[in-house]
């Protein structure tokens, strides 16, 4: 029997395979009570309800809700860092009465959202027709399009990090405080690696921010402040971690605003910069532009610096 023939028969046996992907992470996963192999992929056994893609012409045409255990990589993955990348979501189907063996993609798409609620989670993934109406991923801005130690930024984070003792956290709702010896001494370390005028009080004490905290048991969260209660060894992430005690050893990683300056300052990157800071901050099919008299008497710019 074909694939198509044992799909619509009532007696098949069909089992799926859950493939996600962001960069170089990747996490396969099935349906199935058993480890599935398939060619070099190794997919684990996950217990996963989800929906069946409906193709109609509303907003929800095609989607897919996927329902998962909340302790999963892909979660922790989205709660606590941006990516450079967009998450992909394929569905593989075969059947174990089939015998030919023959695996078909059934669905592919990207993730969209993804949302914790106690122990489930709820992974929301949309078809390519939908992502056609939305913003590139990669723009020509200022700013870089690559997070830090991501994609072409091509940094070894752990040249970046510091290794230390966690001596206080705050108790809730400030459980998102936390004090880790060390951090500021290494960050005047690091900032004098690279460039003696990358040092000031300031940036030394903000070193940190933008950067991310991970723990011995991988867990990661962001860190969004620096220097607080004028602590410059305390630090707030951007939500509580749920396993974390005092004299917990983290690793606690450098943050990039992602400007060009930044790159060049605190990384000596700027090569592979991956933003635009010589766009033209005056568009000219949008605004009037100055005569050349008036450009020669004011030497006023049109560019971003």
């Amino acid at each position: 029997m074909t694939f198509e023939v044992l799909e619509a028969a009532k007696l098949s046996q069909p089992v799926e395979f859950l493939t996600i992907k962001n960069g170089t992470s990747l996490w396969y996963y099935t349906n199935s009570s058993i480890i599935e192999v398939i060619g070099s992929r190794t997919f684990t056994p996950l217990a996963y309800t989800r929906t069946e893609p409906v193709f109609s012409k509303d907003s929800s045409d095609g989607q897919i809700k996927f329902t998962i255990p909340s302790n999963l990589p892909i979660i922790e993955f989205y709660e606590t860092l941006p990516s450079s990348f967009i998450s992909s979501v394929t569905i593989e189907r075969r059947h174990r009465n089939d015998p030919d063996g023959g695996v078909q993609i059934f669905w592919k798409g990207t993730v969209a959202s993804v949302k914790r609620d106690g122990k489930f989670a709820t992974i929301l993934a949309v078809p390519p027709t939908q992502l056609s109406a939305e913003v590139p991923r990669y723009t020509y801005s200022a700013l870089c399009n690559w997070f830090l130690f991501q994609d072409r930024c091509e940094l070894t984070r752990e040249q970046w990090r510091h290794i230390g003792t966690v001596t206080t956290i705050g108790t809730a709702p400030q459980n998102n405080i936390i004090t880790v010896d060390g951090l500021r001494a290494q960050a005047a370390i690091l900032a004098g690696n690279v460039s003696p005028s990358y040092g000031t009080a300031q940036q030394i004490d903000d070193y940190w921010l933008g950067g991310y905290v991970q723990t011995d048991s991988g867990e990661k969260r962001a860190v969004y402040g620096t220097d607080v209660d004028g602590n410059p060894d305390k630090i707030r992430v951007l939500q509580p971690f749920r396993n974390l005690e005092v004299n917990d050893t983290v690793q606690v990683y450098a943050g990039c605003d992602r400007t060009r300056a930044t790159c060049a300052a605190k990384f000596n990157n700027q090569l592979r910069h991956g933003g635009f800071p010589e766009i033209p901050i005056l568009n000219p099919f949008t605004a009037e532009l100055p005569n050349a008299a008036a450009s020669a008497t004011t030497k006023k710019r049109f560019w971003g610096n």
